[in-house]
């Protein structure tokens, strides 16, 4: 406790530069397959770019590579022979969908397609004593009208009047 494990430096772009010192344990192992571990850890070994690429959250190669050139992080050790590889998933999340059903054409006079869903009964009801609700949206506009009702005998009616209100 209270051990000191690293230091840092604050740089011009409000970013730290941590300096971590590592020291080597006098203890002997045990376990050869530990000691092998302990030697590759203490190996700087170069990596190609796309294990970076994957390490720093798939950025792009032209900010690894000015990471590297600027010397921001420690440790940062590349195979310059390397290639920079496309990365599948990069490609995956810059592909877009085209929207379906673009080409369709939408009808024009108000009220002549008009979508409608009668929402089926609530286990518990409203304040006002309501159970349903009815949707209805006109294809042409996108108007959305919703009427709540107490009993689906009440549909025809809401039905009349919405049609009525888009004549008006």
């Amino acid at each position: 406790m209270g051990k000191l494990i690293t230091k840092g430096t604050l740089m011009s772009n409000n970013l730290i530069k941590l300096h971590f010192h590592y020291t080597k344990s006098d203890t002997k192992y045990t376990n050869p397959l530990k000691a092998e571990m302990s030697n590759l850890v203490g190996q700087q070994q170069l990596k190609p770019w796309n294990i970076w690429h994957r390490h720093f959250s798939h950025i792009s190669y032209s900010s690894l590579c000015k990471l590297f050139d600027k010397k921001l992080v420690t440790g940062f050790n590349v195979d310059h022979d390397t290639p920079f590889s496309d990365c599948v998933a990069c490609t995956e999340a810059k592909q877009s969908v085209i929207p379906f059903n673009k080409g369709t054409e939408h009808n024009s006079e108000l009220g002549e397609l008009t979508h409608v869903d009668v929402w089926s009964k609530y286990s518990v009801s409203s304040i006002n004593g309501f159970q349903y609700y009815l949707l209805m949206v006109d294809d042409t506009l996108h108007y959305v009208m919703v009427k709540f009702l107490k009993s689906k005998d009440q549909v025809t009616q809401k039905l009349k009047n919405y049609f009525t209100h888009l004549k008006i």
